[in-house]
């Protein structure tokens, strides 16, 4: 097999750049942006590194369209230091390619590189050799005066963020088909969701994980878990893509087309999906939202009429019109009938979750738990009890749903994929290509280039 070159931004080399900058690098060591439970891993992962200050790392992959027709896409990772607030928003690439150039062991290649650098970060000392362990080429002779030397930095990975898809195809966790557990963090299966009125399933400690990915289940483990210090609970899943285009987007779906619709004016389908239209202008009118829907079809809310209703759209639209479901549920359901009274009751309580998690100020984990207990309870109600049988088909999602708002204490916006997957879409357009030879070096070159030359180093005051 013919290897290729990739270029690549070390974590190692550019936190010295940030060190250097900033003169104390202490100030890179600040949990200050982390939640409770994120501080605690730091607090370990300090301990088994033996070190005082640590420098927490986000680490983040995912795939995005990158040419005119979308056609083809490109694997972007990139990290970032969520510890320090005023840097909430920064991202600095690692690699990326092109998704038609992936071989079997692409990934666990790249992650070998990722692992070299921070192990670094970990040992507090620049690298004694290269990462496949042979001598320094010539390229590499600033590298090799510095092989050995310490360099004072001290980091780990915190949380890796990606979505199920990544997780499932990436990473080798569980997906959501078959009988087998389709969690990483637990023992649930999807068949969990429905026998269950409270999910008990045991939690998996990482060891157990490991134990039953290779041995029960005969699946890899990811090459990226040998990290230092990196254990399976600090992969997370993700508030976007679990929510947004999750469960409120699948409850926005079923709750437009099948409660919304009849009761709108019109003699026809595309009549009714009109008047909706209407109201959601109206509510933009009175409630500024950050990104707004421009038209509503019936196949923004079901593709076939075999498939289930999902409002599809942008995680910003769909998250926008979440208060206009409890409004509309206020204004059109009845409460003598049980499920229009149980859907209005389930909008309540997924605009209670939203401004919950939205306002970090007053964020109660408590809370939290509370509001997403009593949606999934009606949920799964209201999927057992409706007449019409898979009305309310309950998806594997909801599980995610429970891990990220019913057994964790910290923010899900802390680990939510908001600012990734705007600055993959930047990726995207540096890397589209107008002359010159295409190659897998020549892709990650661009787009590393073109990031360097528009970023400059940030301050930090």
């Amino acid at each position: 097999m013919q290897k290729e070159w990739l270029a690549f931004l070390l974590p190692h080399e550019w936190l010295g750049k940030l060190a250097a900058k900033v003169k104390d690098a202490s100030l890179l060591a600040t949990w200050q942006g982390l939640g409770p439970t994120a501080q605690s891993e730091c607090a370990r992962a300090a301990q088994e590194l033996q070190c005082k200050d640590l420098i927490p790392l986000s680490f983040w992959c995912d795939a995005v369209p990158y040419n005119w027709d979308r056609s083809q896409s490109l694997e972007v990772m990139n990290l970032g230091m969520p510890g320090v607030p005023e840097w909430m928003n920064l991202r600095i690439p690692f690699t990326c390619f092109e998704h038609k150039r992936l071989s079997a062991n692409t990934f666990e290649q790249v992650f070998g590189i990722l692992i070299w650098s921070l192990q670094s970060l970990a040992c507090g000392e620049h690298p004694l050799q290269r990462h496949d362990f042979l001598d320094w080429l010539p390229t590499d002779k600033a590298r090799q005066r510095l092989a050995g030397k310490p360099h004072g930095l001290r980091a780990a990975l915190s949380v890796v963020k990606a979505d199920w898809k990544a997780f499932k195809e990436i990473f080798h966790f569980p997906g959501w088909q078959g009988d087998e557990g389709c969690c990483w963090l637990c023992k649930a299966t999807v068949q969990d969701m429905r026998s269950k009125p409270h999910t008990a399933d045991m939690p998996l400690d990482h060891w157990s994980f490991l134990r039953r990915q290779k041995y029960e289940y005969g699946k890899p483990v990811s090459t990226l878990l040998a990290a230092p210090t990196l254990r399976v609970h600090q992969f997370k899943p993700d508030w976007l893509h679990t929510m947004d285009q999750g469960c409120t987007a699948d409850f926005l779906g079923i709750f437009f087309l099948w409660i919304l619709l009849p009761k709108m004016h019109g003699r026809n389908q595309t009549e009714r999906i009109r008047s909706l239209f209407v109201l959601i202008e109206e509510y933009y009118a009175q409630h500024p939202v950050q990104q707004r829907y421009n038209t509503l079809t019936v196949k923004m809310l079901q593709k076939k009429p075999t498939s289930a209703p999902k409002l599809r759209g942008r995680a910003s639209e769909v998250k926008g019109l979440v208060l206009f479901g409890k409004l509309m549920a206020d204004k059109y359901c009845r409460d003598d009938d049980l499920v229009e009274h149980s859907v209005k009751m389930a909008a309540h309580h997924l605009n209670n979750l939203y401004t919950i998690v939205s306002n970090r100020a007053s964020f109660s984990p408590a809370a939290m738990h509370t509001e997403s207990f009593k949606l999934r309870s009606l949920l799964k109600a209201l999927d057992a009890h409706h007449p019409q049988k898979n009305m309310w088909r309950l998806k594997p999602k909801m599980h995610l749903m429970e891990e990220v708002c019913e057994k964790a204490e910290d923010n899900p916006l802390d680990s939510a994929t908001y600012r990734d997957e705007d600055w993959g879409g930047a990726v995207a357009r540096w890397a589209k290509r107008r002359a010159g030879k295409n190659t897998v070096a020549s892709t990650a070159h661009n787009v590393l280039t073109k990031f360097c030359a528009n970023s400059k180093l940030p301050d930090l005051c």
